[in-house]
């Protein structure tokens, strides 16, 4: 009885990492020159369905760390799709037991990918408050490349909503930790980012003169 419980789990486990990897192996097969032959002719969506069929397969067997994965690959495989609202749930259910298992990579690789896609749809606030707490994470962890890349998200979404103060503050913070760790050609990227920025808030400040002159008078 023990022994077929074991070879039971056994083979569970053995068919998620088989399911996986056929996840995989249809989500980069859509970016070869093979795949429409390989497909019959398929289209690179009908291809990635696949991929999801997959991975939904995986996380139906899958223990707690087969769990991680497998709605990461699903999350990533929707975003390709453009079905945002299937990934961000994917990336939500990652997080979730990301945060169970107590594992910081995990939880900031799920974290990175949720404040993607939310800032695609829309929602700044969430994906601040992701980006954040990835910040925290890496922070702790000593982890100065996602502490850098952070600075920078949080930089980009200040711009996008026209604080342009507050996304330089950002930026130069990145700047700082790049520096700090000899990283020249992330150093010179950000500053490249800086001068939009400050170009963006210069026209900003134009327009609102001309905008203040252009107003009626009071006779």
């Amino acid at each position: 009885m023990l022994r077929s419980l074991v070879g039971s789990e056994m083979c569970i486990r053995d068919r998620g990492k088989a399911l996986n990897s056929l996840g995989n192996v249809f989500y980069y097969l859509m970016n070869t020159d093979t795949a429409s032959r390989t497909m019959n002719g398929r289209s690179r969506d009908e291809i990635l369905q696949v991929a999801a069929e997959y991975h939904q397969q995986h996380a139906e067997v899958a223990d707690a760390a087969g769990l991680f994965i497998a709605n990461t690959n699903l999350g990533v495989t929707y975003k390709a799709l453009g079905e945002n609202e299937a990934a961000l749930d994917a990336f939500k259910a990652a997080l979730q037991y990301a945060v169970r298992a107590g594992d910081k990579a995990a939880e900031a690789l799920a974290l990175s990918n949720l404040s993607e896609v939310e800032g695609e749809v829309g929602d700044g606030q969430t994906a601040q408050v992701c980006i954040e707490r990835n910040l925290e994470i890496a922070a702790s962890t000593r982890n100065t490349k996602v502490e850098c890349e952070s600075h920078a998200q949080l930089a980009s979404l200040a711009a996008r909503r026209g604080d342009y103060a507050s996304a330089t503050e950002s930026y130069l913070l990145a700047l700082d930790v790049a520096m700090a760790e000899g990283d020249s050609e992330k150093a010179s990227e950000v500053r490249c980012e800086i001068g939009v920025v400050q170009g963006l808030m210069r026209m900003d400040e134009q327009m609102q003169r001309v905008a203040e002159r252009m107003k009626p008078r009071a006779k």
